[in-house]
């Protein structure tokens, strides 16, 4: 019960104990007085203050997600095709009777970050 009445004070301290608060009475206090032409100003800084702080907060991510979002629009307007095309084996190579030879597939290069390489051997095919 006291600990009822204490944040009851607390959140009403010019209410009387003894009636039952009304939960407008700050609102009323507060549109019913006068506001001296600095206190308008202070208040009208914080609430701009407030959404500017909020804003540019909000910009970063933004900012950060945008890249992303258009990136396979970047990545296909006219580029050539990151697939390489690997010659295998000239057609003379190729066995007469049909039977199944092993060739290796050599990329001619290969780049890995700041890395180039030349002619690496990336798997087999049996023609």
């Amino acid at each position: 019960m006291g600990l009822a009445i204490y944040l009851r004070f607390l959140r009403f301290p010019d209410f009387p104990l003894s009636q039952e608060p009304d939960f407008n009475f700050r609102l009323k206090r507060v549109l019913m007085s006068d506001l001296s032409g600095e206190e308008v100003g202070r208040r009208k800084f914080i609430r701009v203050a407030t959404i500017g702080a909020s804003a540019a907060c909000g910009i970063f991510p933004l900012a950060s997600g945008i890249p992303a979002l258009l990136d396979p629009v970047k990545k296909s307007s006219g580029e050539k095709s990151s697939e390489p095309w690997s010659k295998v084996t000239a057609l003379a190579s190729l066995p007469e009777d049909g039977s199944p030879t092993k060739f290796e597939v050599i990329q001619e290069k290969v780049v890995d970050a700041w890395t180039t390489y030349k002619d690496v051997p990336v798997g087999a095919v049996y023609l």
